[in-house]
């Protein structure tokens, strides 16, 4: 007699159904659960896993507001969530900052320095955390390359100003201040910072102490090593002047400037000439020595050779123009003579008005803003002058005195830039 049909039905295993195929059955079953299973797991997971970029956002916000503790925790949650990204080492670098493990965060900022977004910031940083440090050639490196990634990071700049302000290098000192003209329009301190850095020193004892400082965490540093050495000259303290430069060679131009000047300190003139027999010629301190010393033997002739090679080195320095002045009238040319002198007075008058601009109540006058303007025109010292120029029109929009001036600078200035 047939089966019932339901008997029939082989998708419901019965006791009729063979061994072997029973297995494979409830093999397939179980397989498709766990598959069941895992596809939910994954899920859950990718729907409930944390986003590092999430938590990077907020390590920020923390790192803000001086929870240091929280960012690092954050820190350790993104290292075990992803390969550290370009981001993730600035993080690095700022919670090692926070943690004052300086090594640790320099090492985390060089693994951005070449990188063409980033590397600018990162190299700034870096520069910094040297400062803090008081070691002044790593961060004057790191600066400058930063800038070589972007010239136009005004904070690179402004601590390259600070480096060489206290160094006493001058002309790159000059030469940062005009470039950070040329990005922002400069306050009032700027620009009288800048003016009064081209020729008057740091009060020498506080220069002396930073200089200290800066040698002993890098006694190679050669320019905190001369700025020493000329602070304690200043001071009067020869001897330690000269003991600071017996590391520096003989070659050394800069280092024989100064030990000019102790010489001459001393009344041994003989020893100056000895020493200004050698070194380079076109070297602008040690020509102005040259030439001063020349004057004193009335030697017209050296004398205008020399202030005229320091001259050319710097055109706008206040002492050279005044050694050609006297050195033109010893030889009887009275009428070129008096063009130096009178260039001197100029240089002159721009000190007695940084004076007065040094007083408080004078931080915001117009008529003194437009003479120091003038005064830098004189002088040839054009960036300085537009400098000025604009701090007027920034009271006044509408001074046409004023506009006139800058347009006039503006001017001159585009024609040195195209003669070059």
């Amino acid at each position: 007699m047939p089966l019932p049909a339901s008997a029939t039905n082989t998708s419901s295993p019965n006791p009729t159904t063979p061994p072997a195929r029973r297995r494979r059955l409830i093999l397939a079953l179980g397989l498709a659960v766990l598959l069941v299973v895992a596809a939910a797991a994954l899920l859950f997971r990718f729907r409930t896993r944390p986003d590092p970029d999430l938590i990077w956002r907020q390590a920020q916000n923390e790192l803000h507001a001086e929870q240091i503790d929280r960012a690092e925790a954050d820190l350790k949650r993104i290292t075990q969530l992803r390969s550290p990204t370009i981001l993730d080492w600035f993080l690095r670098a700022q919670v090692a900052m926070a943690r004052a493990r300086t090594d640790e965060a320099l090492a985390d900022l060089a693994k951005i320095w070449d990188h063409p977004q980033h590397g600018a910031q990162a190299r700034l940083m870096a520069g910094q955390l040297e400062l803090r440090r008081h070691r002044l050639r790593p961060a004057e490196e790191a600066f400058l390359g930063a800038l070589a990634l972007d010239p136009k990071l005004v904070q690179a700049r402004r601590e390259l100003i600070y480096i060489y302000g206290v160094q006493l290098r001058r002309q790159p000192l000059h030469e940062q201040f005009r470039a950070l003209s040329e990005l922002m329009p400069l306050t009032f301190d700027n620009v009288f910072h800048w003016c009064l850095t081209r020729n008057t020193l740091w009060e020498p004892q506080e220069l002396s102490e930073m200089m200290t400082r800066f040698l002993q965490a890098d006694p190679d540093d050669r320019w905190s090593r001369l700025s020493l050495a000329e602070s304690l000259r200043s001071l009067g303290r020869r001897g330690d002047a000269e003991k600071q430069l017996e590391s520096l060679p003989a070659s050394d131009p800069d280092a024989r400037a100064i030990r000019v000047r102790l010489a001459l300190d001393r009344g041994d003139d003989q020893a100056a000439e000895s020493l200004l027999s050698e070194g380079p010629r076109d070297h602008p301190e040690l020509a102005r020595l040259r030439g001063r010393l020349a004057m004193a033997r009335g030697d017209g002739a050296a004398a205008l050779r020399h202030f005229r090679l320091a001259l050319a080195a710097e055109p706008d320095n206040r002492d050279t123009v005044f050694g050609l002045s006297g050195a033109l009238s010893l030889l009887g040319d009275q009428t070129e003579a008096a063009k130096y002198r009178a260039l001197a007075r100029d240089h002159d008058l721009l000190g007695s008005l940084m004076q007065k601009a040094s007083t408080p109540t004078h931080r915001n006058d117009p008529a003194l803003f437009r003479q120091l303007g003038a005064a830098c025109e004189a002088i040839h010292r054009l960036p300085e002058a537009r400098s000025w120029y604009n701090l007027l029109i920034t009271q006044d929009p509408l001074d046409k005195e004023a506009q006139q001036a800058l347009f006039r600078v503006k001017t001159a200035i585009a024609a040195e830039k195209a003669k070059k």
